[in-house]
């Protein structure tokens, strides 16, 4: 059984259009956190459509002012409009020397600050009754998070840059 599932960022607000998605096949939905009111939107008219939207996304920022925004924005979605089965923690964060980069952490961050981050995140979201799980690339998760196996147990949606053919998945 193929299912056609659809990953939303909150950049795709624009022309966000569930009706179409609908239309065009798409059954469910794992949803950004990245803006609050956009998020709920985002998820209450997917809902409305018939489109399942059980599943958010969060960015984690280690070490910036906003690292937990989108961690706080999955919890107040859960509280808001209930039925978030499970929230997925997006561990690929980077910061370059390149002027224009744009950085997702801090400078001088470490493999054990990003770990903190991601536990916090963790607790945070438990306590809002999601089921939690990791997305990350591999190579990201091998040196940026130190390959931990801390997590393991948890579901793992393993990122395929440019790789994403369903009848050829890695």
């Amino acid at each position: 059984v193929l299912m056609t599932v659809l990953d939303l960022s909150n950049h795709d607000y624009s022309t966000f259009d569930p009706e179409c998605m609908k239309a065009a096949g798409v059954e469910r939905v794992i949803v950004g956190c990245w803006d609050l009111p956009i998020t709920l939107d985002i998820v209450s008219r997917c809902r409305a459509a018939g489109i399942v939207a059980e599943e958010l996304y969060t960015f984690l920022y280690p070490g910036l002012d906003w690292e937990r925004r989108e961690v706080l924005n999955a919890y107040a979605v859960q509280q808001t409009l209930g039925g978030i089965a499970i929230a997925w923690v997006d561990c690929e964060s980077q910061f370059t020397e390149w002027a224009g980069d744009l950085d997702t952490e801090a400078a001088g961050m470490t493999v054990e600050g990003r770990l903190a981050t991601l536990r916090a995140a963790r607790a945070t979201l438990a306590g809002g009754g999601m089921r939690l799980g990791t997305y990350t690339g591999e190579s990201y998760w091998r040196t940026m998070y130190g390959d931990s196996a801390e997590f393991a147990s948890d579901p793992l949606w393993l990122a395929n840059y440019g790789w994403n053919d369903p009848a050829n998945p890695r």
